[in-house]
């Protein structure tokens, strides 16, 4: 929210999509904490019954379907990467697999606008590495469901990507002092090598 290309917006959902999935949520401007400080827990929400097996114990949430380590399970190897070369050489069956899980992923941030009501979703993770060829599917899929709350909303892979994670920690306990010069100047693409925990 401070750094990244939704600090603009007021209503923002950031999603990971990796070996696991996750999401955090800025409502009104304020932060989306939850009794435990873990809201909202994006990669465990029911969406298939009789479906896998998650790591968390659950059966058929998110996570177990369309998680970097699910469309990797499904294919039968042992990364997601390997999927997506496979449906960049015309394979049918990485193809299927790959549409599946970004339909799947999709109508999940669908289920996330219609509790916040976003204006902005950025989607990082692994898997995005691949935003060529998921993003058109997401967009698709993710309009098509409940358009009057989907319209207008923006749809973009993060900008801070695979610094999410470090900017995140410290923008929780970073001076305000700081947070204008770091807009300005950046230091994740000055020296990233001093920003990584």
């Amino acid at each position: 929210k401070l750094f990244g290309a939704g600090k603009t917006y007021d209503n923002l959902v950031y999603v990971t999509w990796s070996t696991g999935i996750g999401a955090g949520a800025y409502v009104d401007g304020k932060l989306i904490r939850g009794k435990n400080g873990n809201a909202p827990h994006f990669g465990h929400i029911y969406v298939a019954q009789d479906g896998p097996q998650c790591g968390c114990g659950n059966y058929g949430d998110l996570e177990a379907i369309v998680s970097g380590t699910a469309i990797a399970r499904d294919y039968g190897v042992h990364s997601a990467k390997e999927v997506f070369d496979s449906y960049r050489k015309g394979d049918t069956k990485a193809m299927q697999i790959v549409n599946n899980a970004a339909h799947n992923f999709a109508r999940g941030l669908a289920s996330l606008n219609a509790l916040f009501d976003t204006e902005y979703i950025a989607i990082g993770g692994s898997v995005m590495n691949d935003s060529d060829i998921l993003l058109p599917l997401i967009r698709e899929e993710f309009y098509k469901s409940f358009p009057v709350l989907s319209k207008g909303v923006i749809i973009e892979k993060s900008t801070l990507f695979e610094y999410i994670a470090d900017i995140s920690a410290l923008a929780l306990v970073m001076p305000s002092s700081w947070i204008e010069s770091w807009r300005i100047y950046k230091p994740w693409m000055q020296a990233p090598e001093l920003i990584k925990l």
